[in-house]
This record gives C-alpha cells, structure tokens and sequence, in this order.
C-alpha cells in the first residue's frame, strides 16, 4: 500500500478517513508518529513510556481486520494515555519514585475500551509527581517543555500529552482532570481537552493500585484530548458509560441526563462549555516544525533547556494541591 500524504498533524478523524478509504494502512501510520517520535521527543519529552513492538503488532492486527471487511472506531489509530493510566507490562509510577519499578498486570478500563475500538496504543505519556502540578516534570522521567517554546510549560497535570498532540506526535490522548488536569495543558499547548462530568466515563485504572472501582473516588475523572473539538467527541463515543460501581443512586450516564433534557457539563452537548472553554484553535508550534510561531505559554521556572540535564530538574512552575 502507498503510503498517502498526510500532514502529521491531520486530526484522529481526518487519519481514520484515510485508513477506511486504504489511502494509508495502520503500519504505514504508525511508524509515521514513531519516526515523527525518534525524531522530536528527544527534545519534547512527552512520550515517557513506549510500546513500540506490542504497538506493531496491534497495527498489523488491524489491517488484517480491515482486510475482513471489519470496522472499529478507532481501528488502526495510534494513540496515547497518561501515563498514570495502567497498561499491562507496562510502568505506572506517576512520577514517584517509590513507584518506578512498578509494572502493571492489568489493563485499565480505558485501555481496555480504547483498544476493543481498535486503537494502536503507542505509549504514555510524562506527568508531574502524583499528577499534582500544573507542568510535567518529575524525579523518574524529567522534563516535557512546550511545543511552541522549550522555555514554557506545556502545563500538568497531562502535559505530556498535549504536548505530543500539539507536535505531531499522537493524534488522540486519554487523560485525567480534578482541577484542571486536561484543560489548563490543552489551553496552554494549543489544543482540544474536555474533562467530562463524573459518570460519563470510567474514572478507576489509574495510579499503582487494584484494578477495581473505587466509589469513594470523587471528582477526578478521565477524559480526552485532540487536535480537533469532533476528536473529541469521537474519543467519548468509543469509550461512554462508566464502570459498575461508578453510578450514584438515581442517577446515570451524562447521555441519558442529555436525553431527558438536562444536559450535564459533562454530556455530549456539552463540548461547547465547561471543557472547550479552556481550550484555543490548534495552530502548529515552533519547535522544528514551524518557526517564528507568535503562540505563547506561561513561562516556568526552569530555563530554558540546553542539554539533557536540564529535563531532570524537578521544576516547579505553579503549584496545585490535585490537579489530575
């Protein structure tokens, strides 16, 4: 199959039209990102944890699918989670040291579903200790720098993610917000987040812990981030509902409240407000791709990076108690 010219920086849905109409299979698409990867993530940082082989091997899975005349939402996209988020024989250590040698034997519910939709998941991606800053710098991984300025914070506590969506690196990311977690990376790289209301997604498999639904769990939900607001929704449609144990008494899904004509911030109607509002026009960003960019981040703390020292400083650039 030849290869089709697509712009890395194509959005999920623009990528999963070309793989339908076989202008690209998802091994072609694949090693795109992990050229694009080698190439950039050595500066950016954002990609921590990579599965590149288990990565393949899912990639060939879905062409095959295809070749069957089957069909998936997500069929053949590479993708990212946070890397707080559990994929078996992979490290969750969420920045603690404590936690480094710790690898899962479970997938979480989101990789479970992202990848039953078809997904190819490529890797995790940097957050700061315990997912509790506004950038993504820890004692294990280092440093992720922002896209647009190696100087500036791509934010926290998903920014890794949003920073390897706004370089080109990933088309889709699954992360995490309590307070802000999805949105404040999202507005200060440049892209799509949307922290959905409490029920509209599974909120366990996250963290070095049992894989089991934690109803004590309140507020820290799971959510996605994009380069487009359509993303979005699709990244919500192929994995809605939450686990068992998740419901409130009386209450449900932020579909079914849409239905009854109550819509949630949290609902599909809902990509308008609470979540998007955070969120700015994706333009491209400087570093190596585009230069002379105007887009600007808040600055951190930490200058800015000459050598690779540099990203093992444990920055702090804005304090949160639980951003998530």
């Amino acid at each position: 199959m030849t290869t089709a010219k697509l712009d890395p920086f194509t959005t999920a849905g623009g990528m999963l039209r070309a793989l339908a109409g076989r202008q690209v299979s998802a091994v072609e698409l694949l090693e795109l990102h992990v050229v694009r990867i080698a190439r950039h993530d050595g500066t950016l940082n954002a990609i921590v944890t990579r599965d590149f082989e288990r990565a393949r091997r899912q990639a060939e899975a879905a062409d095959t699918a295809r070749a069957r005349g089957e069909e998936g939402p997500l069929l053949g996209l590479p993708m990212t989670l946070k890397e707080s988020i559990n994929v078996t024989g992979l490290r969750t250590t969420v920045g603690v040291p404590e936690w480094s040698r710790f690898v899962s034997d479970h997938d979480a519910p989101a990789t479970t579903r992202v990848r039953k939709a078809g997904a190819v998941v490529v890797g995790k991606t940097n957050v700061p200790p315990v997912l509790a800053d506004w950038q993504a710098d820890n004692p294990i991984f280092g440093r992720t720098v922002n896209p647009w300025d190696p100087a500036r914070t791509p934010g926290g506590s998903t920014g890794g993610g949003a920073a390897a969506l706004a370089a080109g690196l990933t088309p889709l990311e699954v992360g995490s917000d309590i307070g802000g977690s999805i949105r404040v990376p999202a507005a200060f790289c440049g892209v799509y987040g949307h922290k959905p209301s409490e029920t509209a997604l599974p909120r366990s498999g996250q963290f070095p812990y049992p894989p089991m639904p934690n109803a004590a769990v309140a507020m820290g939900v799971q959510g996605p981030l994009a380069r487009s607001a359509e993303d979005l929704e699709l990244a919500l449609e192929s994995s809605p509902a939450p686990t068992r144990g998740k419901i409130p008494p009386g209450g449900s899904s932020c579909r079914r409240r849409a239905t009854r004509g109550s819509p949630s911030s949290g609902s599909p109607s809902c990509r308008r407000s609470t979540g998007s509002r955070w969120t700015a026009r994706l333009q491209r960003p400087s570093i190596g791709w585009r230069p002379g960019s105007r887009a600007r981040a808040p600055r951190s703390s930490a200058p800015s990076p000459r050598s690779s020292a540099i990203f093992a400083a444990t920055t702090r650039s804005t304090a949160c108690s639980s951003p998530r």
